[in-house]
């Protein structure tokens, strides 16, 4: 709240002024008392008491939900995502939704999201590492890709559970001490208009790794969470033995009608109140191989540096594609009101941190804490109050604007990320400007034509390889910034206006040119393409740009083809008969990749956090 709509308090704290500091502050309590966790129930009538209040002050509101949930098909087909997404929309005018991406990006810390593709004939199995459970539970959603028809099966570390249970199908063991099942397509949790599968098991269990077996053809995603005491902060997890960054942004972010919030990093250093002249507390981040999908042999941490995107922001594209996160802004660290219920060195408190480094030679239990009222935060859920703020002020100057109006604002005011984005898939098309953002509502009020400058222009895409199978499309976002001859020191403008066809995107396949896609304007100097290859160029290179009177305007952009991540971005040669060599510079070949961990839970339930 206090980042979104702080006014500052009393001196000497006023620099700590939230977004819309003028902004009028409504909320919901929806959590369950001394509890992370949200019903999905909870949360719907928690915002339709939002948009209800404003409604009878007869005034716009910006909505912020940062919290989240792994555990779900990941393409906007759950049901209470879709009631959150239905109170927003061309219907509902001056209403918009915000909602924190996720910390599940991280596939060192977090490695709950693995993705593969199964060729028939073959099992895959994928792996999930458990500590082990005396009442706790392990519970994995699987969502097959367009075209995927697969099988699913459990095994644990004393042999095959439950043998693959075709699609439609369910199956069950009931053992002393604990329940597992697999439901393909069943169940009352899984939305009808998407093929899932849920791989479940609960009660008491031993250590190890336990594997989801996959057979047939077809793209999976899995989602994996541990529930009671399988999975305790700090001390107990349930993860993949490898993870992969992309897809992982959580519900209900991943609805297309819900605006998702990436983040950035704005203080990579900051003086705790313990040590206000000392040399300050920093955030140090795990290091990954030169391909970014596994973490570096050494364990090897970096220091955070202004301006990058966050390590552990979650990524999209959603598992149907839809690009997310929609914007990013700064998120580690912010400084922001500290409430009274969260006091530094509580056990388990937000202000908490067990690694904190010591002040002369003492464990330092409030590095979070920077003034008597005030203390830092890292994660998705400090930058979405900051778009949620940027929202009410775009409110302030046109209460009308509608959820997709708010959206475009954002994208048409972001500015490119001031360190090179290391992942394709994980900030969005840029960071929030809320100065650019005022200025595109203005040049939507009163259009001008401006053409577009290469050197201020940029292009993002929505994930990191191409999706060789035909399952998944890619968007290109193109950023088109211009300099206004009448005032070339004002920050870029957005190009606009101009002919259309003096845009030309080209696309090259191995360095040959293919088929392009259309471009289309979704607001001033926004434009967006959608590829979708056909079938059969695996292994080849994709390459994706756009010309402005023949020249390019953006830099043009080179991805690899694969049927996943890990065909893309490790392919394997075959040599010989059965022989698997490793890539060169790869880690490892795409069939010891496929090996990959995962763990889950009977009774399906979803567990909302804060982000």
């Amino acid at each position: 709240t206090g980042i979104a709509a702080g006014n500052g308090g009393a001196s000497p704290h006023t620099k700590y002024v939230g977004m819309a500091p003028g902004a009028q502050i409504v909320f919901a309590r929806a959590a369950v008392s001394n509890s992370e966790s949200f019903g999905e129930d909870d949360v719907v009538l928690g915002v339709k008491f939002l948009f209800d209040r404003a409604d009878s002050m007869r005034k716009p509101i910006a909505v912020n939900l940062s919290l989240g949930t792994t555990f779900g098909p990941h393409d906007g087909t759950l049901l209470w995502e879709q009631t959150l997404a239905s109170m927003v929309g061309p219907d509902h005018p001056g209403r918009a939704l915000v909602v924190a991406a996720g910390n599940s990006g991280s596939i060192v810390e977090t490695p709950t999201h693995q993705s593969v593709h199964v060729t028939e004939g073959t099992r895959i199995r994928v792996a999930i590492r458990t500590q082990g459970a005396t009442n706790g539970g392990v519970q994995t959603w699987i969502t097959m890709r367009p075209g995927a028809d697969i099988q699913v099966g459990l095994e644990a570390p004393d042999g095959e559970w439950i043998a693959p249970v075709a699609r439609g199908d369910e199956k069950g063991r009931n053992q002393d001490g604990y329940n597992a099942g697999v439901l393909n397509g069943t169940g009352n949790d899984i939305p009808k208009s998407s093929h899932s599968a849920l791989v479940l098991w609960s009660g008491r269990w031993p250590a190890g790794t336990y594997f989801v077996t996959l057979e047939g053809t077809g793209t999976a995603d899995l989602y994996v969470q541990g529930t009671g005491d399988a999975e305790i902060p700090g001390v107990k997890s349930v993860e993949f033995l490898a993870g992969v960054r992309e897809g992982t942004v959580n519900i209900p972010a991943t609805h297309p009608g819900i605006i998702a919030v990436g983040c950035t990093v704005s203080k990579p250093r900051w003086q705790s109140i313990a040590d206000p002249t000392g040399p300050g507390v920093k955030l140090r981040v795990p290091v990954l191989d030169p391909r970014g999908g596994l973490p570096d042999p050494g364990g090897t941490l970096r220091d955070l540096e202004d301006g990058e995107e966050c390590y552990f922001s979650s990524a999209g594209p959603t598992v149907s594609g839809v690009p997310k996160p929609e914007i990013s802004a700064p998120g580690a660290v912010i400084a922001s009101t500290m409430s009274k219920q969260a006091t530094p060195g509580t056990p388990g408190g937000l202000f908490t941190d067990p690694s904190c480094p010591p002040v002369n030679g003492v464990a330092d239990k409030r590095c979070l804490q920077v003034d008597p009222t005030h203390a830092v935060s890292a994660g998705t859920s400090m930058s979405a109050p900051m778009v949620t703020g940027a929202v009410a002020l775009l409110f302030q100057k046109n209460p009308t604007l509608t959820q997709s109006d708010v959206m475009m604002l954002l994208q048409a005011g972001a500015h490119p990320f001031r360190t090179a984005a290391v992942f394709q898939d994980q900030g969005g098309p840029g960071e929030l400007d809320v100065q650019g953002s005022l200025d595109a509502l203005d040049q939507m009020a009163n259009p001008k034509l401006l053409l577009p400058a290469r050197e201020k222009s940029w292009m993002t895409f929505s994930a990191d390889y191409v999706a060789a199978d035909e399952s998944t499309p890619l968007t290109a976002i193109v950023e088109l910034r211009a300099i206004d001859p009448a005032h070339p020191s004002d920050q870029p403008h957005r190009a606009d206006l101009f002919d259309a066809s003096r845009l030309s995107p080209y696309v090259l396949i191995d360095g040959r040119a293919s088929l392009a896609p259309q471009i289309v304007r979704r607001g001033p100097g926004v434009w967006y393409m959608t590829i979708l290859l056909p079938r059969g160029m695996g292994g080849s290179s994709f390459t994706l740009g756009v010309r402005f009177d023949g020249e390019d305007i953006v830099d043009p952009h080179t991805l690899p083809i694969g049927t996943d991540i890990w065909t893309a971005d490790y392919p394997s040669h075959a040599k010989g008969g059965c022989v698997v060599a490793r890539d060169e510079g790869g880690p490892a070949s795409r069939w010891g990749l496929a090996c990959v961990a995962i763990a889950v839970a009977f009774g399906a339930r979803r567990r909302l956090r804060r982000g």
